[in-house]
């Protein structure tokens, strides 16, 4: 269970750790979880060592960069505490009744191993997701991103936003998309690529692809399926760079898995931002 704390709140948070560290503070805290129960120990009940525990376990676990850092996971991982806490003790609850509570601490006799299966599965997956929808909703100023974009010695620089409803692939490649507005990648593009979207002939397909069979990067450039609320079958011209940068914690992460879509439109009313970055890409 320790273990599975200590990887929830890695993959939460996107900290760095490694399988090894992560048991040996695993272990450090059964050891504690035992020590409790052997009389003499009543001490390791005192609010402080058990708050000294947890940091000690967190600078075991994870390779923390500054102080910053450090106040995000150990958040994280109190977060991750009461929630696995919390259901483990409510879902008992629910289905059975034999609670002992002595000296501030749970006594539980035979915990069903069903139910608590049920805890470590769904629970990580229901957390994640609500991390998710939160950091959409009230932070998503921290979602920009400052990319740049090469392709054939040029370089095209922006801002993009994580988008998880940006779940689009390039069906030849399955590399994730990053959607893109037209105008910031124009002076980038082959000329003959740049008339479809000047005379918005983008939907045509059949002029699309006789344009596109013309173009000496017709091995660059890709046609990408999408669905969008109004737009049934809509369909992105993309294009394949030599490169994308995503400037993450003031370090650059370079990729050339990705594929580039055109919009050619605004995406942003606040023009705060001119593309949607696919969470794989982040991840």
């Amino acid at each position: 269970m320790n273990f599975l704390l200590l990887y929830t709140t890695l993959n939460l948070s996107k900290g760095r750790s490694t399988v090894w560290r992560m048991f040996l503070s695993a272990a450090v805290g059964g050891i504690y979880a035992v020590l409790i129960f052997i009389p003499g120990y009543e001490f390791l009940q005192r609010f402080s060592l058990k708050l000294f525990l947890s940091l000690i376990m967190i600078l075991i676990s994870y390779d923390l960069m500054n102080f910053k850092e450090f106040l995000k996971i150990f958040t994280f991982f109190y977060m991750v505490t009461f929630a696995f806490g919390g259901a483990a003790l409510g879902i008992y609850y629910f289905f059975e009744d034999r609670i002992l509570i002595e000296n501030g601490v749970f006594y539980i006799s035979d915990y069903p191993t069903k139910l608590l299966l049920m805890v470590c599965v769904f629970l990580p997956i229901s957390f994640k997701r609500l991390c998710t929808y939160i950091r959409c909703k009230f932070s998503k100023g921290d979602l920009i991103y400052s990319i740049c974009i090469s392709f054939d010695r040029d370089v095209v620089s922006t801002q993009a936003l994580l988008d998880t409803g940006n779940l689009l692939y390039d069906p030849v490649s399955n590399h994730p998309v990053v959607v893109i507005e037209y105008k910031e990648v124009r002076e980038i593009l082959p000329s003959e690529i740049k008339k479809i979207f000047e005379n918005s002939l983008e939907d045509d397909l059949a002029c699309v692809t006789k344009h596109m069979s013309n173009s000496r990067w017709i091995g660059r450039f890709r046609l990408i399926p999408f669905t969008a609320l109004g737009k049934a079958n809509g369909m992105l011209i993309g294009f394949k760079p030599d490169g994308l940068g995503v400037l993450i914690d003031e370090n650059w992460i370079n990729t050339d898995s990705v594929v580039v879509g055109i919009y050619n439109n605004r995406l942003s009313k606040a023009e705060n931002y001119h593309a949607l970055i696919n969470p794989e890409i982040i991840h």
